[in-house]
């Protein structure tokens, strides 16, 4: 993605177009001396340009547009460098930390396309602020013709205009006037391209403005978080796989939670592999429901899922109405009597709970326990979940020769089974009689756990992984070499998917090397 950076040195349209209205104050000096009728139209028209703010007649001397050589070029291409070390961050990444994705095809077009709109918007932006930083060196020279070489550059490349006041103020016009007369197209005629580059530049900012927006709006969209648009409020108990409950906020990785898989009807302990934190402006839904106690409350954001058990699938808070029933621990139901939804800033937390991605929340009065689901209906990655066909399809050239990795882009690949995966890491970082170390798992449910083999300089390795927040992205085999550089475009690194694993195989493996 292409960023546009603004020009270190030099000044902005404001400053542009105070030198501008000064070079007009000097030219104005000149005017008692008598200039010819034509050019006092011109300068006329020229002091109706600088603000900027209103139509003007067209002068009747000549083309204020037409230039006269350079100055409209395009300058420099905003792409980055890429020669930056790679950070702690980029090498976690390599080794497949925190990487995973899931995808939805109809949020993953919106981000691509608003993605490609906002490069194209900042394209434009870029050109717009080239073409209108060179005029510095136009009015760099006319300045320097009219008053002076020090002061001009102070205005133009400082910005400072109290040197170009202080030089206006001094000026003796009665010594210059045909020097000013004759400048008095050049004048006008930048004066003109500079308003019409400055509306140009201004058209650029508001729409990389809003398209930069919109591409916000679609990487809030796609947010993979399963806790970043479903979750409860602190205070909401949560059932333990041992009987009892706790808050939902003081809830750690590895606790077992009682959960539920729906579409068996089994109910069984389940470990939490993470822990969701998020605040911010949240749509709130509070669903009233009738007990055999009572009436009790649950709250959730509008888009936490419950298990309709009328309906036999899961609905999201905000679509539950009158007469549904929500499944309790113990296989009965409750029944919803009504529903209301608030907006407020409000810190929520959630759970992600291994295999069924299920537990159970206690009403706001303690009124009972009901099934919900610990990821949102549509779990909107817009990354590239792939099938093994189209991994293999990409793993291969046109010829159908496997394809070697390209150095700073991430690898995918595929394997029959697990002993295949290990073997195909194995060979990608060339480890084979080499005498390794373990790898030790640095970030996630899993720290401090071993979960692969790596050189004893850790620039080439391996390890096992598996994603509880992206199951359908299964069990794989994350590698990495780092030797040809300490820059990220340098490394070859990418991920092996076992075929038909899971998380019980990734678990198995995990124990082995333990």
């Amino acid at each position: 993605m292409r960023w546009v950076r603004r020009a270190e040195a030099g000044a902005g349209k404001v400053e542009y177009g105070t030198v501008l209205l000064l070079v007009a104050a000097v030219t104005a000096a000149v005017i008692g001396f008598g200039l010819p009728g034509d050019v006092r139209a011109l300068l006329d028209r020229s002091m109706c340009l600088v603000p900027g703010d209103q139509e003007c007649e067209e002068a009747a001397a000549g083309d204020p547009d037409e230039d006269s050589g350079g100055g409209d070029d395009e300058s420099g291409d905003g792409e980055e460098s890429g020669d930056e070390e790679a950070s702690e961050e980029d090498i976690l990444a390599a080794e497949g930390y925190g990487s995973e994705e899931s995808y939805d095809p109809e949020l993953a077009e919106d981000l691509e396309e608003a993605e490609s709109d906002l490069e194209e918007a900042e394209e434009e932006l870029e050109e717009a602020q080239s073409e209108f930083d060179d005029l510095k060196d136009e009015l760099l020279q006319l300045l320097k013709e009219l008053i002076g070489l020090e002061d001009a550059e102070k205005c133009i490349t400082e910005g400072d205009i109290v040197a170009c006041i202080w030089t206006v103020v001094g000026f003796a016009p009665w010594g210059k006037a045909a020097k000013v007369a004759k400048k008095i197209p050049t004048i006008a005629r930048l004066i003109t391209k500079w308003r019409r580059r400055s509306g140009r530049l201004d058209d650029a900012e508001e729409a990389a403005d809003n398209a930069r927006g919109r591409r916000d709006d679609a990487l809030e969209a796609c947010d993979i978080s399963p806790g970043g648009r479903n979750s409860f409020p602190a205070g909401t108990s949560v059932l333990l796989a041992g009987g009892g409950s706790e808050a939902i906020e003081d809830i750690e990785v590895h606790d077992r939670v009682l959960a539920t898989d729906p579409s068996t009807g089994q109910t069984r302990p389940r470990s939490v592999t993470d822990t969701i934190t998020t605040t911010g402006s949240k749509t709130l839904t509070r669903v009233t429901v009738q007990t055999p106690r009572g009436g009790a409350q649950f709250t959730a954001t509008d888009h936490h899922r419950f298990w309709v058990e009328s309906h036999q699938e899961w609905t999201e808070a905000g679509a539950l109405a009158p007469g549904d029933e929500l499944r309790t621990p113990d296989g009965g139901t409750v029944t919803v009597f009504g529903s209301g939804d608030f907006t407020q800033r409000q810190t929520v937390h959630n759970l992600t709970v291994a295999e069924t991605h299920s537990y159970y929340v206690g009403a706001d009065d303690g009124g009972g326990y009901v099934l919900v689901h610990n990821q949102n209906q549509n779990p909107g990655g817009c990354g590239g979940e792939k099938s093994p066909e189209r991994l293999e399809q990409e793993r291969r050239n046109p010829d159908g020769n496997p394809e070697k990795p390209q150095k700073g882009k991430e690898h995918d690949d595929w394997a029959p089974n697990e002993q295949a995966a290990l073997d195909r890491a194995e060979q990608r970082v060339n480890l084979a009689g080499e005498e390794t170390i373990e790898h030790t798992q640095k970030i996630g449910p899993w720290e401090g756990f071993t979960s692969g083999r790596q050189t004893a300089d850790g620039k080439r390795g391996w390890r096992l992984d598996f994603d509880p927040n992206n199951p359908d992205k299964g069990y794989h085999i994350n590698w990495w070499d780092r030797t040809d550089g300490k820059k990220r475009k340098d490394w070859e690194y990418g991920s092996i998917h076992v075929q038909d694993g899971d998380e019980d195989a990734f678990i198995r493996a995990l124990e082995e090397l333990n």
